[in-house]
Parts: structure tokens; C-alpha cells; sequence
């Protein structure tokens, strides 16, 4: 069976070119959100999952229970930290991307949490959506600064906005 995987390269220019143009156009809300799932997915990608057995599928067989009692706590540090950060600028009333950010980054919670705790969960399961979710979140910060830019090129001097 020949499992579809996206090229590592492939999600790290996308992120990379979606979060350099959040932190190029963006506002302070927006870049403070997108480098903290920047951070926190680097330090997830490069440290935590370096080994991921998915993504060295070529390799031995693994131990997937090992695997998920290893990396429990990871859900409960970087996506909470994630989620606690647009959540308090979704509170703020910033904009409508910060409450789309946070509704995607409850479910990547919700799914990294049913995870930790279901043994029957499969891993390929979990990581699948946690990219889907990943590509969302990224698509919603794009959207804010779509709007952000739009909503500051019609607002022109001595032009009346609603």
C-alpha cells in the first residue's frame, strides 16, 4: 500500500511564505499569533517529532502505544499555548480571523487531546488532521490580513467609512 504524503519541503514553504507575509503585512494581534504557531510548530516538528514514525514509515516497525505515552504531554503545552493566544485576542474583539483561529485551533486541541487519551485512535489518523488543521489556521491568517490590507486601502483621507 502506498500511503500519500505531502513532501516535508512542500509544508515548510508554505508555512514559511504564509508567516513571512503575516509578519511582513500583518498587525501586532496577527504576527504575535502566527510566530507562536510558528514557534511552537517548529519546536514540534524539529524536536518532538524528528522520528516520526509516518514520516519514516521505510524504516523498522515502531511501537505506536510507546510512542503515544511519550509525546502525552505535547498537546497540553504547545497547542494550549497556541489556543490560549488567540483565544485572548479573539476576547479583545480584534477581528473576526482571531475567533476562526481560535474555533481551528480548538479542534486541533480536541483532536490532540481524543488522541492522548483514545488507544485506538490510529497515529496516521492524528497527524493527518492536525495538518488539516495546521493548513486552516494558516489560511485564516492569510484572510486577516487580506481584510486588514482591504479594510486600510478603502479607508482613504477624507474618505467616510462605516
Amino acid at each position: 500500500m502506498h500511503l500519500f504524503v505531502i513532501p516535508t519541503w512542500v509544508d515548510l514553504a508554505y508555512f514559511y511564505v504564509i508567516a513571512a507575509l503575516v509578519v511582513w503585512k500583518g498587525d501586532w494581534p496577527q504576527r504575535t499569533s502566527m510566530l507562536a504557531f510558528m514557534l511552537t510548530s517548529w519546536f514540534e516538528n524539529f524536536v518532538c517529532f524528528y522520528r516520526c514514525p509516518v514520516w519514516h514509515a521505510h524504516a523498522a516497525p515502531y511501537d505506536a502505544q510507546a510512542w503515544q505515552e511519550l509525546y502525552f504531554w505535547r498537546p497540553f503545552i504547545f497547542d494550549g499555548a497556541q489556543l490560549t493566544i488567540c483565544v485572548v485576542f479573539a476576547l479583545r474583539g480584534v477581528g473576526y480571523w482571531a475567533v476562526w483561529g481560535s474555533s481551528i485551533l480548538l479542534l486541533d486541541f480536541a483532536n490532540d487531546v481524543v488522541w492522548a487519551s483514545s488507544k485506538g485512535f490510529s497515529l496516521w489518523t492524528y497527524l493527518s488532521a492536525d495538518l488539516i488543521f495546521s493548513y486552516a489556521f494558516t489560511a485564516v491568517m492569510l484572510w486577516g490580513v487580506w481584510g486588514r490590507l482591504r479594510d486600510n486601502a478603502s479607508a482613504k483621507p477624507g474618505r467616510v467609512t462605516a
